[in-house]
């Protein structure tokens, strides 16, 4: 008997499989990194928006404060969209996300990544993305 896959099965009674199914993996994407400082009080833009028809993927970020005072950061889906927030209240802190496989960060489409800071404080930031 042949399995889905065309792999041959023994077995002790003869089972109809019905119509063979095709196993589709998605096309690899190229992934970029990004790497930057923002010091603006508000929106930061850390990636452009990919233009019409097309939207940004993260699949790993991390924001961190270089400064001595605290600040809150918030990396979000283009200017008032949602996402990520950190309160670094002193120097060095941050935070780091490495997504899952299969469960990235879609941002809505034709909309840039922005890093928003509470104070005009230094932050820098580190993104792994790729656009679909």
């Amino acid at each position: 008997m042949t399995g889905v896959l065309g792999q041959t099965h023994r077995v002790q009674e003869e089972i109809d499989i019905g119509t063979p199914i095709a196993i589709v993996e998605p096309a690899t994407a190229t992934e970029t990194q990004v790497h930057g400082t923002a010091a603006l009080n508000g929106d930061n833009t850390v990636i452009a928006s990919p233009g019409a028809g097309s939207k940004l993927v993260i699949t790993a970020f991390v924001i961190q404060n270089e400064a001595i005072n605290p600040v809150t950061m918030q990396l979000i889906d283009g200017a008032g969209g949602q996402g990520w927030r950190c309160f670094a209240q002193n120097q060095g802190d941050g935070l780091a996300m490495s997504l899952p496989f299969g469960h990235p960060w879609r941002l809505t489409a034709n909309t840039a990544l922005v890093l928003n800071l509470s104070a005009a404080q230094t932050c820098n930031y580190s993104i792994h993305y790729y656009t679909e």
